[in-house]
């Protein structure tokens, strides 16, 4: 997967994605972070709720520290569970998005990912989250909602920055005291190159 940022000379499109606005463009590398519904407290479910505070700097860093925290069911503790995120994100890698590195954690996912035309990081995201949801609630008798509905999303801007997400992604089970066996780290089937 070659890096692409943002091109400011290149055509993207202003838009909406749920409640938060979205400058999309095919083709730019994204940081993403998606995780399940139980895992965050009422308090920064509130604070995602305000417009100002999204996608933020200092909300992924609220985020994340009650995600590293392992609030919720975890679901993805169990390896069987991770596998099954693992099978589904890397279903249609290098046919409709590159996927770079990656870590399923107990209860979120990072990854770094590439769409590719005509899809959007939205239809890929939701994709993931609607197929294995599907598969985890047969599996695990489970009914309600499985996935938070909104994730947190940075388009990669530079080579510099992609390298941090990559590093950032290997290093947070270490960060969050996780031991072996309760987390997944990986990559995806095509190399990555900046």
């Amino acid at each position: 997967m070659a890096f692409q940022s943002l091109d400011c000379f290149q055509a993207y499109t202003p838009g909406w994605q749920r409640s938060q606005p979205r400058w999309q463009q095919v083709g730019t590398t994204h940081f993403i972070t998606l995780w399940l519904a139980d895992a965050l407290p009422a308090a920064a479910k509130v604070r995602l709720s305000e417009p100002r505070y999204r996608n933020t700097y200092e909300t992924f860093l609220l985020i994340e520290r009650h995600l590293d925290a392992g609030k919720g069911a975890c679901l993805f503790r169990h390896p069987a569970n991770a596998e099954i995120v693992v099978s589904a994100m890397r279903h249609f890698d290098g046919q409709r998005y590159y996927l770079g590195g990656f870590v399923i954690m107990p209860n979120h996912v990072h990854a770094i990912l590439q769409p590719l035309r005509p899809h959007t990081l939205a239809t890929v995201v939701d994709d993931w989250k609607s197929h294995t949801a599907q598969i985890l609630r047969l599996k695990l008798h489970l009914a309600g909602k499985l996935w938070h509905l909104e994730t947190f999303e940075r388009r990669v801007c530079d080579e510099t920055e992609h390298l941090r997400y990559h590093d950032y992604i290997r290093a947070n089970p270490a960060v969050a005291g996780l031991k072996a066996g309760s987390f997944t780290v990986g990559q995806g089937a095509v190399e990555v190159t900046v």
